[in-house]
């Protein structure tokens, strides 16, 4: 296939939109495909929620799935896209790495060659609280979307548990997450596009439109921001767990609830 013209990566963190805002591109029909093509199991492997993407379009060589992976994530029109979360950024490199014509590339070098010099677009997640509890009932559950037509599963809900410190853990996982790619932007001289999770929910039709003007894609007047595929999954329980955190996380006597933990946690493991 011929190269593509236009590329980008949305950079993002796990919860933070990234399907919803790859949706605003798909819907165009002209704007590519973003997904997550490098998505790895803990050992580093690509694999996604079907299982192997490599051997399930048989494509084993890592300079094949790439080529695959530019044909996927390309609309006819020459348009690339494609979601990288900072949780496997790593493995990309350290992957393409061990193929010789890479092993000496930066890392924007690199990312320049694999996808023909991308804009940057960095999604970001203002409420990182929300975040956690969004990635924690979908750890839970195993629903980690929810399509338009999908009944929703309410009686899920009795069967998720409440944990402070899994929600605190993942606060501080998405924080960092976000720090890190913020340094790898400055590391790396990159200028990317923001956009802001609660921003793209409350004008997901002018956020997507600004998007393609700054890629320079040119676009039909009339898209039908209205059909789309995913809808939200947060309900009065994200809610609950929301207030329940927070209230908490400022209580005095919960602080000093949390820092007796900490002690005998410590003190059992010395």
């Amino acid at each position: 296939m011929p190269a593509p013209h236009t590329t980008y990566v949305i950079c993002a963190t796990p919860r933070s939109g990234s399907h919803l805002l790859a949706e605003a591109f798909q819907i165009t029909g002209v704007a590519g495909n973003p997904d997550e093509y490098f998505i790895v199991n803990k050992a580093g492997q690509l694999e996604n929620k079907q299982g192997n993407i490599a051997s399930l379009y048989g494509k084993q060589p890592l300079e094949s799935f790439h080529q695959l992976v530019l044909s996927l994530g390309s609309t006819p029109n020459g348009v690339f896209g494609i979601i990288i979360q900072w949780d496997y950024l790593h493995h990309i490199f350290t992957n393409f790495r061990t193929l010789p014509q890479y092993k000496d590339l930066s890392d924007r070098a690199l990312l320049d060659v694999l996808f023909y010099n991308p804009k940057y677009i960095w999604l970001q997640r203002r409420d990182k609280v929300r975040q956690a509890i969004s990635w924690i009932k979908a750890h839970q559950t195993g629903e980690w979307g929810l399509e338009k037509d999908q009944i929703v599963q309410s009686h899920l809900d009795a069967s998720l548990t409440y944990d402070f410190h899994l929600i605190d853990e993942n606060v501080e996982r998405f924080v960092n997450a976000e720090k890190a790619w913020e340094s790898f932007f400055l590391t790396n001289q990159i200028e990317p596009f923001v956009v802001v999770y609660e921003v793209l929910t409350r004008s997901f039709e002018e956020t997507s439109l600004a998007l393609l003007d700054h890629l320079g894609i040119p676009h039909p007047q009339e898209i039908n921001f209205e059909n789309r595929k995913w809808q939200k999954q947060a309900n009065a329980l994200n809610d609950a767990w929301a207030k329940k955190y927070r209230w908490q996380k400022r209580s005095f006597a919960h602080r000093v609830l949390r820092y007796l933990s900490y002690l005998r946690v410590r003190f059992l493991s010395s």
